[in-house]
């Protein structure tokens, strides 16, 4: 049979475990309490903007990587830079037109890819060059009928291949030499084009 200091010795236990559980609950509301209250200060406490001339990230090396600032121009810009802290992409805003522009850089600093709008329409357009920095390649719209063409260059930066439409609405095809004559051409010679030289339509300004 159960005596009276077992019934009591049971009501202890029970009574210390009911303590214990409150304690350890009554803790977690007090921490996380104290974790809601800190973050709501740090939030606070921050601004809701960051305001200066230049943010630079930079790698373990302390090397800038991805500069966020403003050209000599004050046009802001992105500038990513390899290892050797040069620029390899610029992303901003061209000089003319204050458009968007894009610049693809080798390994030495040099422009071989730049892609923005024209200075005269605004017409999206872009351009190859090759290491020495002369212009091999363009794609962009006709200065006067604003329709798609394709210029490549030999290494002199002189027109060779012409893809386009005259000022007439034709499409043509052009092969030149380094003279500068056309050697091959579509449609054929003697097929009636309109007349017009293609020469007065393509490369707009810039990028």
């Amino acid at each position: 049979m159960e005596t009276e200091f077992t019934r009591l010795q049971r009501d202890l236990d029970r009574f210390d475990r009911r303590t214990r559980a409150l304690g350890a609950a009554g803790l977690a509301v007090a921490v996380l309490v104290a974790v809601l209250f800190a973050g709501a200060r740090q939030a606070v406490s921050q601004p809701e903007s960051l305001s200066g001339r230049t943010v630079a990230l930079v790698d373990d090396a302390g090397r800038q990587r991805i500069v966020l600032g403003s050209d000599t121009g004050n046009r802001p810009g992105i500038w990513l830079r390899d290892e050797g802290g040069k620029d390899r992409v610029w992303f901003g805003f061209g000089a003319p037109r204050g458009t968007p522009q894009l610049s693809l850089n080798d390994e030495t600093g040099r422009t071989r890819l730049a892609a923005g709008f024209s200075v005269e329409r605004g017409d999206a357009q872009m351009a190859m060059f090759d290491p020495a920095g002369t212009p091999r390649a363009y794609l962009g719209f006709g200065v006067q009928l604003r329709t798609p063409q394709l210029v490549l260059d030999d290494e002199h930066g002189k027109d060779r291949i012409y893809a386009g439409w005259t000022q007439d609405g034709a499409t043509i095809l052009h092969l030149v030499d380094e003279s500068g004559t056309v050697v091959w051409r579509a449609p054929a010679p003697g097929t009636s084009t309109g007349g017009a030289n293609p020469g007065t339509n393509r490369k707009s300004g810039g990028p």
